[in-house]
């Protein structure tokens, strides 16, 4: 038996073993800065005017937050697909032409020496979409709000779109949002005033970022999995051995001979 058919034979095993129903133990996390962030995005979803949504790239329809329905709320959006570095990048025009079909917007940025790459394109091409149907309108302060779940970098992405794009001419707040490698660090919604072009139109638009906010409840155990792997849960929240387990389910889910050599050697 050659050993991708091995691999898929344990994986079959293993997935069956960790999405047993009541062995999973895992239900939610939604502490209570999460659950007040919420209801203040929704005290000013009147006043907004794009959601500028952070996802991982390596996940990019589990790290959703769909807690905000953004047809439904009328609201315009645009997706950053951050982590790209640490992605697939052969399945980025799939993506993006996936969500383009959708009529949906989207950019890839990643983090390079404490900077977001592509962090510069963020405000033109969200004012691009803001004025695309209805024009500039030169008097009005447009209002940005980013969200996303926790620990995909929103912090790193807010300072550098806030060192590239902010209001020179105008004394600004200098404190730069709280970046750490552990999910919750940001807890309290701030914000800060940016400048940008639209058919060299000068704009405004105010960014206000928020604290990552996870589901309620999780419905789905896989999904819950993939953002504990990913850093968007607490370890010790889900467990490192199933963590471990989940990561061992992917490698051999995704076998590729030539690229998980050093995998098979590792654990014989």
């Amino acid at each position: 038996m050659n050993t991708k058919l091995i691999a898929q034979k344990a994986a079959e095993k293993m997935r069956s073993q960790m999405f047993s129903g009541s062995n999973f133990p895992f239900a939610s996390w939604f502490p209570g800065h999460m659950a007040s962030a919420s209801r203040e995005i929704n005290s000013k979803l009147k006043h907004i005017d794009l959601f500028l949504e952070i996802r991982d790239a390596r996940i990019p329809f589990s790290s959703e937050n769909s807690l905000l329905n953004y047809q439904k709320t009328g609201k315009r959006k645009l997706i950053l697909f951050n982590k790209a570095d640490l992605a697939n990048p052969n399945l980025q025009q799939t993506i993006t032409e996936g969500f383009k079909s959708r009529n949906e917007h989207c950019l890839f940025t990643w983090n390079k020496n404490g900077k977001a790459v592509h962090s510069d394109k963020v405000i033109p091409t969200a004012l691009n979409i803001l004025c695309k149907d209805k024009g500039p309108k030169r008097e009005h302060l447009y209002t940005i709000f980013v969200v996303g779940v926790p620990n995909v970098g929103k912090s790193t992405l807010i300072n550098s779109i806030r060192n590239t794009t902010q209001l020179q001419n105008k004394k600004q707040d200098n404190k730069k949002a709280k970046v750490g490698p552990l999910p919750g660090v940001t807890r309290s919604i701030s914000g800060f005033e940016v400048q940008g072009l639209y058919e060299g139109v000068n704009l405004n638009a105010f960014v206000l970022d928020s604290p990552g906010i996870m589901l309620p409840n999780f419905t789905n155990n896989e999904t819950t999995l993939k953002l504990a792997l990913t850093g968007a849960i607490k370890d010790s929240i889900i467990g490192e051995d199933l963590i471990c387990e989940y990561l061992l389910l992917c490698l051999n889910t995704y076998f590729n001979p030539a690229s998980s050599s050093n995998y098979i050697k590792f654990v014989n």
